[in-house]
């Protein structure tokens, strides 16, 4: 008589089919859209050799290597800085001054300078990107961050005053990688892999973080405080090396993309009302900084940034830096979180259950509405374990505004997104530069002046009413519609196709329909001439 299956049994095995057939819907997805039997291999995990990967995928896998390095570069300063002010405490009962006077207004003087580097990086970034090849700035910007880390980690217990240029020079290097990485995904990412795409590559941010908490933690315990430095400025300059043999500018380009994979790319990325990938003399400056569309990404950045700031000192304030995994889970939250809006993102316009349009503005409003409620809410409740569980709630949930307001100037203007991208980047630097002289100002005079209403309460208002005033802005007026202003109407569809792809001649509408176009695209793998049916 067989036995009764209990019922977590039968639950674990529908949940285990419930997950094959996901990831076979992926495999068959990629297989239809992503370049053969390499596509095959990289879903099922049959090929073990980073040379089968579609490139726009190892793309990706780089970015988010690069990123996780500049994530690592910039916490390793923070934990090190954080340790020789433990260190100098200690040695001044001896009278020894040797580490520095590493007060916690000094090391915020760090980070101003940092921040300030990258601000001006982000505008920097912005023209570079635009001008020059994408992958050679990004590639140049870590190259830098970590030479400039290893001099960093030299003279960090020597020369502080020094040490404030260099962070400074280390902020506009950082500054440079967000517009690129834009520039970049303007030729790679077809419009249905937009979000996911960028999602996969800007988690690399937190889970650089979150690495750089343990990595930090060996070495220290090993050798010395300053020993995570020269580690991770070591790794960054070994990682230009694969950069450069494995990333190229376009499809057209890269020497090892698969014939499938180029044609797939050129055929979802024409099918747009207009083909971005012409140079046009000048940038329409002024369309762009009096587009509504553009000024929703930008207040959603700032409005953004002054909520996170703000979550962060509240728990600093709630637990005094006792609870170590506080800081530690919300980063590995945020990468999960991450991922997964970006491919539910893209899910739901791939099977036509919203539009892309309804997509930013649902995953945007939600995200940034979502979390202006739980940290206020955060706040009411006081120091308890239902206000942590509201914090890691919060942290996790504000990433889905990544798949809205984030990845948006690839909709409004891709031949323009990496300088929107570096604009919106100037202004989360703006929000974080803002933020600290405000709260010091509020904690300074508001209590005073209103004995009943203390600081912290001021500076959740006023963050809370920002976030929730970019929210809804950018439901307002943003949009998913390439803008008028983006559109080269002095290049022709077939001249910004050879800039790219290879030479293209324009064909006929040989099928009668007003609404396809077949035209012939040579393809430089081997001179092969393919009729590409191409959308318009």
């Amino acid at each position: 008589v067989a036995q009764k299956k209990k019922p977590f049994a039968i639950a674990a095995s529908r949940g285990w089919s419930a997950v094959r057939g996901c990831f076979r819907s992926v495999h068959d997805h990629a297989l239809e859209v992503g370049g053969g039997r390499g596509a095959e291999r990289l879903w099922l995990g049959r090929t073990p050799t980073l040379l089968a990967w579609p490139k726009r995928c190892v793309l990706v896998s780089m970015v988010f290597v690069g990123f996780s390095l500049a994530a690592g570069i910039r916490r390793s300063f923070v934990e090190a800085a954080y340790s020789l002010q433990r260190e100098s405490h200690w040695k001044m009962f001896n009278n020894d001054t040797s580490s520095g006077n590493w007060t916690t207004d000094f090391i915020r003087s760090f980070q101003s300078s940092f921040t300030w580097g990258l601000f001006i990086g982000h505008v920097i970034g912005s023209a570079l990107s635009y001008k020059y090849h994408a992958n050679s700035v990004f590639a140049a910007a870590i190259l830098l961050d970590s030479s400039l880390h290893l001099v960093v980690a030299g003279v960090m217990q020597v020369h502080q005053i020094f040490l404030v240029s260099l962070l400074f020079l280390q902020g506009v290097a950082d500054g440079l990688t967000f517009p690129a990485f834009f520039s970049l995904l303007r030729y790679w990412a077809p419009p249905l892999e937009r979000t996911r795409m960028f999602a996969a590559g800007y988690a690399g941010l937190h889970f650089g973080s979150l690495l750089s908490f343990q990595i930090f933690s060996v070495f220290e315990s090993l050798f010395s405080s300053t020993a995570g430095l020269y580690f991770y400025g070591m790794l960054g300059i070994l990682w230009v090396l694969p950069w450069f043999l494995l990333i190229s500018e376009t499809p057209s380009k890269h020497p090892g993309v698969s014939t499938r994979e180029k044609i797939y790319i050129i055929d979802s990325l024409q099918t747009q009302e207009h083909i971005p990938f012409s140079q046009p003399t000048s940038v329409p400056m002024r369309s762009i900084l009096s587009s509504g569309p553009v000024w929703a990404i930008l207040l959603a950045s700032f409005g953004r940034t002054w909520t996170y700031n703000t979550l962060l000192h509240i728990m600093q304030w709630y637990y005094n830096d006792e609870i170590r995994y506080a800081k530690e889970i919300p980063y590995f939250l945020m990468m999960v979180s991450v991922v997964v809006s970006g491919f539910v993102a893209d899910g739901l316009q791939e099977k036509n259950l919203m539009t892309t349009s309804t997509v930013r503005k649902t995953f945007g409003g939600t995200g940034l509405l979502t979390e202006a409620v739980l940290f206020l809410t955060m706040v009411y409740v006081g120091p308890t374990d239902f206000a942590m569980v509201l914090y890691f709630f919060a942290m996790s949930i504000r990433e889905l505004a990544v798949a809205g307001y984030m990845v948006n100037p690839l909709d409004i203007s891709p031949q323009y997104a990496g300088i929107i991208a570096g604009l919106s980047g100037a202004m989360t630097s703006l929000g974080n530069l803002t933020f600290y002289p405000m709260m010091n100002h509020i904690f300074n005079t508001w209590k005073i002046r209103h004995d009943h209403m203390t600081p912290l309460y001021a500076v959740s208002v006023i963050s809370g009413g920002l976030q929730f005033l970019a929210a809804l802005i950018f439901v307002v007026f943003s949009s998913a519609t390439e803008q008028d202003w983006s559109k080269d109407e002095g290049a022709s569809p077939s001249a910004s196709g050879d800039a790219l792809y290879g030479t293209s001649s324009g064909g006929g509408n040989n099928n009668n329909d007003p609404y396809l176009d077949t035209t012939e695209v040579t393809v430089s793998d081997g001179g092969i001439s393919l009729n590409v049916i191409v959308k318009r």
